[in-house]
């Protein structure tokens, strides 16, 4: 086996390639993760990235937690409160405006919201602290995904990581999201999951990045692979790519073609002729050191 392919598949190595309790291939609805909702992927993108605004999230409106503790407290049989689907009351309430403001929607009421973000910056500020990586991003854009054409279970993977920071200035303030300001990226994880096992290549970003057009591009690469689906569906959670800047840099196409890693000696005696014994290092300088005298 060549040098080459030794490394492609230590590279490999270095990413997580299985489902359970991973979010890059896998994400869902947890306790470390905030779903968005009724929000236009593309304007939150330009909100955040371009514009480099902060942003805030917004609870569920007073009149739906206000419904569901009224049903929870109704004996059976009771009455219920009336209320149109959320988006639609959106729709009604705030109109196409909700949609280019500085505020996040969710289903979430003020107290679970506020927990729910405080939970999330302290996991990943400890992470940042315990291991020196960052971990919280912005996800915009899933794949629904298979395993096979037999499986019953969807999977969810992310397709645009934007790495944010929660900041607030004290704690009866609420947390706002930024941009900071790390360079973007697709999914790592996912890139090598469709392109060794399913032959597909999932597109790179371009300097000229565009949500819409890059979600489309994913969706064309998708086709041909039967109940996949790409949606501009947006959440915040932690995403770890701790090994994942290792596997970017020993990509051979990343370097010079006169400084590949694959001519490095330290690989080269890694992956192929191996090292020396010590005794030879050891009369080897003493014969260095012999012919200077």
């Amino acid at each position: 086996m060549s040098i080459k392919k030794k490394i492609d598949l230590a590279r490999l190595e270095l990413l997580d390639m299985g489902l359970r309790g991973n979010p890059l291939l896998n994400y869902r609805s947890g306790a470390k993760t905030l779903d968005v909702f009724d929000e236009v992927s593309d304007q939150v993108f330009d909100m955040l990235v371009e514009k480099n605004k902060a942003m805030r999230f917004l609870p569920i409106p007073k009149a739906y937690v206000d419904k569901q503790q009224a049903e929870a407290d109704l004996e059976e049989g009771a009455e219920k409160q009336d209320l149109p689907p959320l988006e639609e009351y959106l729709e009604l309430e705030m109109g196409d405006d909700r949609h280019s403001d500085i505020f996040l929607q969710t289903k979430q009421t003020p107290e679970k919201l506020d927990h729910t973000l405080l939970r999330i910056e302290n996991e990943s500020h400890s992470l940042l602290q315990e291991q020196g990586i960052e971990v919280l991003y912005l996800a915009i854009g899933f794949l629904k995904w298979f395993e096979d054409t037999n499986a019953k279970t969807p999977r969810y993977a992310p397709l645009i990581m934007v790495p944010v920071e929660l900041k607030r200035t004290s704690a009866k303030e609420t947390f706002s999201v930024a941009y900071t300001q790390a360079d973007l990226g697709p999914n790592l994880a996912l890139a090598a999951k469709l392109k060794g096992e399913f032959k597909i290549a999932l597109p790179e970003f371009n300097d000229e990045f565009d949500v819409n057009d890059y979600l489309a591009s994913v969706e064309e690469v998708v086709a041909s692979q039967p109940r996949w689906e790409v949606n501009h569906n947006i959440a915040l959670g932690l995403f770890s790519f701790g090994k994942f800047q290792m596997y970017t840099d020993l990509d051979p196409a990343n370097w010079p073609e006169d400084k590949s890693p694959v001519d490095h000696p330290v690989l080269q005696g890694l992956f192929d002729c191996g090292f020396l014994p010590d005794v030879e290092k050891v009369k080897g300088i003493e014969d260095h050191i012999a012919t200077k005298e």
